[in-house]
């Protein structure tokens, strides 16, 4: 599954960045990292950016032509 599938509340575990994602070091920069659990606050609204919240309880926004590039997979 990729992130920017991922509803509203679903925590979520991040696999690994699709080779087309230009900026892995904007991600790592902001705490996006594979192995991390994140939790989708907002889905994308009319084009705007997905809110997320990382596991240090930061929130950031991210495109939804990145998001559709991290690989994810659903926690219980």
């Amino acid at each position: 599954m990729v992130l920017s599938k991922v509803k509203k509340g679903v925590n979520v575990k991040i696999l690994s960045f699709d080779k087309g994602l230009k900026h892995k070091t904007i991600m790592t920069g902001l705490g996006i990292l594979p192995g991390d659990a994140i939790q989708v606050i907002a889905p994308s609204f009319l084009g705007s950016p997905l809110t997320l919240k990382l596991t240090d309880g930061e929130t950031v926004a991210l495109r939804l032509s990145e998001a559709c590039l991290i690989n994810v997979e659903e926690l219980n």
